[in-house]
């Protein structure tokens, strides 16, 4: 979880390059200071073509980057996800594991052949996520006509809960920090038409699920893919693109002997 502001970042890289805000702010164009340090107090939110701006100015890296944009709370836009599945399709699939691309706001962009495999995905997903980018927690509770397998998940092997219990525990917890952001809102809204996401929000207290592992999940999937019904278990890791820390590629890896078996047995 990040807990940087992005005010705090760009007033850190501000003093290491032995900027005033004055000077910082004639960099970018602005006549005075009262924008810049209204940014810097976290009071006002810059756009993405501002915040362009002042990275350019600033002149940061690519970690420093990453770091700012994730910060921010933009989402990344149509463009930047088509960009980042083709720079990352290849290497998705070359894992031969299950693999899915989301955001830091959970939203869905791709499955790899593996995880669409798995999870016995309808036909077309990735065009339906490229085109309504679904939370992964509507995929699980409002969309579950999209999977064809019942998905416990958990932060171990032992604390095992319903997809939808343990992914608005998780999503209290994370994104506590984002109530006022418009997709926020604009997704639970959406969620709040679920009776069953009302009840266990209102029910669900995220300070006892807590990460044991930072960005780590235990996920125990239950389908029939061709000998009956049968369980697969996975350790769920998460890991950032270089290039853009807003996106998370999660990577499934068989939990035990005969979830490598079975897995090896889906084509």
């Amino acid at each position: 979880m990040l807990t940087a502001t992005l005010g705090g970042l760009i007033k850190d890289y501000r003093i290491k390059k032995r900027l005033s805000q004055l000077k910082l702010a004639l960099e970018i164009g602005w006549k005075d200071t009262t924008r810049l340090s209204k940014i810097e107090q976290g009071r006002v939110k810059p756009t993405r073509e501002t915040l362009d701006k002042i990275m350019k100015a600033l002149d940061v890296n690519d970690q420093g980057r990453n770091l700012m944009l994730l910060a921010s709370g933009i989402l990344p836009s149509d463009v930047e996800i088509q960009e980042t599945i083709k720079r990352l399709k290849e290497e998705m699939e070359l894992f031969n594991l299950p693999v899915i691309l989301i955001d830091y706001a959970w939203r869905t962009f791709y499955f790899s052949e593996k995880a669409r495999k798995v999870y016995k995905t309808v036909d077309g997903i990735n065009r339906y996520l490229l085109k309504e980018k679904p939370s992964w927690m509507e995929v699980n509770l409002t969309k579950r006509n999209v999977l064809g397998v019942k998905v416990l998940e958990g932060y171990s092997r032992d604390r095992l809960l319903s997809a939808g219990e343990h992914e608005i525990s998780l999503f209290k917890y994370e994104q506590g920090n984002n109530e006022e952001e418009r997709w926020f809102k604009d997704l639970a809204q959406r969620m709040s038409k679920n009776e069953e996401f009302r009840q266990l929000w209102a029910r669900v207290n995220p300070g006892a699920y807590q990460y044991l592992l930072y960005e780590y999940e235990y996920h125990s999937l239950t389908g029939d893919w061709g000998k009956g019904e049968q369980t697969l278990n996975f350790h769920l890791f998460c890991i950032h693109p270089t290039f853009d820390f807003r996106f998370y590629l999660q990577i499934f890896t068989p939990a035990d002997e005969s979830s490598y078996k079975l897995l090896q047995e889906i084509r």
